[in-house]
């Protein structure tokens, strides 16, 4: 059997690779985004060291279990020298880190918007989603473009 053979009884018009490429071309938009707002903090954006004051308690009940979560919750003097309290939207099942650790928050004073000074409060989710996003939108890039009918 040849190699062309496989790729001949793959089949033709597959609804499936247009679905897969056009979810795929969604999640790089939305990380493309989430990357642009990163950027937009830190090139307009204040700093400011935070403190940990607290961790909120985030629970799931579904069928099988119940399950806790907790998010880091922030407060930082911002340039009006008005305290304000950042919760983050990333949350573990362990608490990291301790009540009174310092850490370097960027923010915009004119919005709420304001995320942890580091790779991954910057760069995780358009990370995450670049890497789930990128294999399948070559997947359906094949198939759109090698295996029309």
């Amino acid at each position: 059997m040849e190699l062309l053979d496989i790729f001949e009884k793959t089949p033709k018009n597959n609804f499936i690779h247009k679905v897969v490429l056009s979810i795929s071309s969604l999640l790089i938009i939305i990380a493309s985004i989430q990357f642009g707002i990163s950027q937009y903090l830190l090139a307009n954006g204040e700093l400011a060291e935070a403190t940990l004051v607290e961790f909120k308690e985030i629970r799931s009940a579904d069928r099988n279990s119940n399950s806790t979560s907790y998010a880091p919750v922030y407060e930082y003097m911002n340039k009006f020298n008005k305290k304000i309290r950042y919760e983050s939207s990333e949350s573990s099942a362990f608490k990291f880190g301790d009540i009174g650790d310092k850490l370097i928050v960027v923010y915009i004073p004119e919005s709420n918007r304001t995320r942890v000074n580091s790779f991954w409060g910057l760069y995780g989710f358009a990370s995450i989603l670049t890497i789930i996003a990128l294999p399948l939108f070559l997947l359906g890039l094949y198939y759109f473009l090698f295996n029309k009918g």
